[in-house]
């Protein structure tokens, strides 16, 4: 009987780095569903060299709402053309919830291949948190979740995962909070102000790097002494991987907002 085997990307990818052992007869799965972080087009092409007889499908979910929320299905003959031919995405909607893309400031709702968050609405979604007020941060003002995903989607109705909107850092599995690591440098007498961003790595998902600016008397400080201070006091999935990086000025809009995307993006560039 054919095994259809849920896994993460991070996971996936170590397992193809690692190869199957011998021994291992592997024979009887015959899809594997992808799902936990985004998947890039060459991870996927890569990953379905590497297990020739088992079709691999990227998905999307969310625990706020029905956990899988977009996919392919391997018992649709359409499906199986479309996740070969559109490796990039992360599938169709399924019935039940309804999708929007809208621009998250304006809340303008957008059409194919325009870049938005995704906001969703279903009978099964949940109704707030424990301890929690209900609030914008998780509703939008139509009472549509909002996904914190930047997506879009394409004449054919897949769904593509750009960017997410949320500060939390996903590395590997483990979600990781900027601020958290933030407060910790902020506490090295050397340092004035600091901001951490998540390195897009093909393998780890985001690997966390610290923008700092020091005190004028301390210029002389070695970036690798703040970051074995800063690893001291933190576990080890939520180390600096990626490193400090000392800058003369930490980038922000005209209201002081700290927009770690922008950063980051400026960092991947070379320009900061």
């Amino acid at each position: 009987k054919p095994t259809f085997c849920n896994i993460a990307p991070h996971h996936l990818l170590l397992l193809a780095e690692k190869g199957c052992p011998p021994n291992i007869d592997m024979s009887s799965v015959k899809y594997m569903r992808v799902a936990g972080a985004p998947l890039r087009d060459k991870q996927l092409v890569y990953l379905r060299a590497i297990f020739p007889s088992i079709d691999v499908y990227p998905a999307y979910g969310q625990t706020e709402m029905t956990l899988f929320l977009a996919g392919f299905n391997p018992c649709i003959p359409k499906d199986r053309i479309l996740t070969r031919d559109k490796p990039g995405s992360c599938g169709l909607g399924i019935p039940g919830v309804h999708y929007k893309i809208v621009d998250p400031d304006t809340e303008e709702v957008l059409g194919p291949y325009q870049q938005g968050e995704l906001r969703l609405k279903s009978e099964f979604q949940l109704n707030g948190y424990i301890g929690e007020e209900n609030s914008n941060r998780v509703w939008d003002s139509q009472g549509w979740v909002r996904s914190g995903d930047i997506m879009y989607y394409d004449e054919d109705y897949c769904f593509y995962v750009v960017d997410r909107i949320k500060e939390i850092l996903k590395y590997k599995q483990f979600h990781i909070s900027p601020v958290e690591l933030e407060n910790i440098i902020l506490t090295h007498p050397a340092v004035s102000n600091a901001v951490v961003i998540g390195i897009p790595d093909d393998t780890d998902g985001d690997v966390p790097m610290a923008l700092v600016t020091v005190k004028s008397s301390q210029k002389h400080i070695d970036p690798e002494d703040i970051r074995k201070y800063v690893d001291g006091k933190i576990d080890d999935r939520k180390r600096l991987r990626a490193g400090v990086k000392i800058v003369d000025y930490i980038p922000a809009t005209t209201n002081g907002k700290i927009r770690r995307r922008d950063i980051r993006d400026m960092v991947v560039r070379g320009d900061l």
